[in-house]
């Protein structure tokens, strides 16, 4: 997927996913960090449509397997947060969801990866985990 040039401070397209390196996180063993963007920016809020979490989530695994083998060892898991879930208002039932569409499709394309699901509270990983 190639990057077109945006202006400053533009915002990437709902269903978007980039690659940036890991910073500071490459101390604890992170070696790349992929941005899933799903919200797109309105006057003073968000619209996030849950279809741009597949999209986002898609765009992510089509990047790190393209990178996979360029790292040793190669790249083998991926993390994702519930996308729209924070800011961008979604119900996290309704994230968790379609990030398990998601991410199912893709497993069933490269079974391969370990998946990994972040969340803020335990509240939420019991919600989660329930579905």
């Amino acid at each position: 997927m190639a990057a077109r040039p945006r202006p400053p401070g533009a915002a990437d397209p709902a269903g978007h996913g980039g690659a940036h390196l890991a910073g500071a996180l490459a101390a604890r063993g992170v070696r790349r960090i992929y941005h899933a963007a799903v919200a797109t920016p309105l006057d003073d809020t968000y619209e996030v449509r849950p279809e741009s979490i597949a999209r986002a989530v898609s765009a992510c695994f089509a990047l790190a397997r393209a990178e996979r083998d360029r790292y040793e060892p190669a790249l083998s898991s991926i993390c994702f947060p519930l996308l729209g879930a924070g800011r961008g208002g979604l119900a996290p039932a309704v994230s968790a969801t379609w990030l398990r569409w998601a991410i199912r499709d893709e497993l069933a394309r490269d079974a391969r990866w370990r998946v990994h699901l972040v969340v803020r509270s335990r509240e939420i990983a019991e919600a989660v985990g329930a579905l």
